[in-house]
């Protein structure tokens, strides 16, 4: 049997965000009745998609807690497609006390990867903006199911040849999966042949591989930038939260918590400080697992002299602790090198 805490706690996240995305989302694209969807009407969906996952980052109780329910931690709303891998995880929760952060921390990333994914389905983009009568005529089933024989042959060519373009990849395996030989062997003659080998020094001759390589690395350098732009709103959004803190006023054990005035959001902001700069990893890491004001007193009390007795043991004050990570932060050179868009650009520069 598994005992590993660190494994255990990977494996449950994948099994929750296996039962509450995956499944359902192939339920839709795969499901019985898949054949009639035309992906370019997969907008909404897909939106939705992204809106569960923002949900289940805001309040992964739906998911990482013992009474979670389909109806709330599933993106259908279905049943579970494995309800027993669900209990199983339902069973382990009480010996995994980092379930809840590493879920978010996952589907934080799932997140960027279906912004990413779904990035044709933006506001304003040339499939939002299409008709309906033109997204029928531009009709595409929502898998590449049947596309994937043919991507692994090119995943293997590229790899065998190398120097191959993609147009001469593409003209290959037309010839093959068509029969164009037995066609050829039937009705070319001389003239044929030479008109074709002209053609193919004329394709060969006019630099589409250097302009479909430069259009990559254009998108590959745009795509870098817009990650530049999200790590550095992430930066500046981390440092406001980090300012903020500065102006916080720690309570000690001695304070009254009972007072007037002390609401249970001032102790929710007073156990955040603690869990994250205060070196307390025991504390509940959401407002509703924290319980309501009576607990929330009690674990503050409790977490504050933990904080007190480490700081009088040498330990780090929090405020030092959040002023070090704001020179970390404003000092961070967040410049993107691509280095292997200047070897690009060199070799396309030879090409010309």
């Amino acid at each position: 049997m598994l005992h590993d805490i660190p494994t255990l706690t990977e494996l449950a996240v994948m099994t929750l965000y296996s039962q509450a995305v995956t499944h359902p989302y192939m339920r839709t694209v795969r499901g019985p009745r898949s054949k009639n969807i035309n992906i370019l009407d997969l907008g909404d969906f897909h939106t939705k998609v992204k809106t569960f996952c923002q949900t289940i980052i805001e309040q992964p109780e739906y998911l990482a807690s013992s009474d979670a329910t389909p109806e709330l931690g599933s993106l259908d709303g279905q049943d579970w497609e494995r309800p027993e891998a669900i209990d199983a995880v339902k069973q382990l929760i009480p010996r995994l006390p980092d379930l809840s952060e590493c879920l978010v921390a996952f589907f934080t990333g799932a997140l960027r990867t279906w912004i990413r994914f779904t990035a044709e389905f933006a506001p304003g983009g040339v499939i939002d903006l299409s008709t309906v009568k033109e997204r029928e005529l531009a009709w595409m089933p929502p898998t590449s199911d049947a596309n994937e024989g043919i991507l692994g042959s090119f995943r293997v060519g590229m790899r065998d040849t190398p120097t191959m373009t993609q147009h001469q990849w593409n003209a290959q395996a037309t010839f093959q999966y068509n029969g164009t030989q037995a066609f050829m062997d039937a009705a070319f003659d001389g003239l044929d042949h030479v008109y074709l080998m002209r053609m193919a020094q004329k394709w060969d001759a006019s630099g589409m591989e250097t302009k479909r390589r430069k259009a990559q690395v254009k998108f590959d350098l745009r795509v870098a930038q817009m990650q530049r732009e999200k790590d550095a709103m992430k930066r500046q959004r981390e440092i406001s939260t980090l300012t903020a803190y500065l102006d916080v006023v720690l309570f000690s054990s001695e304070t009254d918590l009972e007072a007037k005035g002390i609401t249970a959001r001032k102790i929710d902001e007073q156990l955040d400080l603690l869990q994250n700069f205060g070196g307390d990893n025991q504390l509940p890491k959401t407002k509703k697992a924290r319980g309501l004001k009576p607990e929330k007193v009690k674990l503050l009390r409790e977490a504050l002299l933990h904080y007190e007795k480490r700081v009088s043991d040498g330990g780090e004050t929090i405020f030092h602790a959040i002023r070090r990570r704001l020179t970390v932060l404003e000092s961070e050179n967040m410049e993107v090198v691509a280095d292997w868009c200047d070897e690009e650009e060199e070799e396309m520069g030879d090409e010309n």
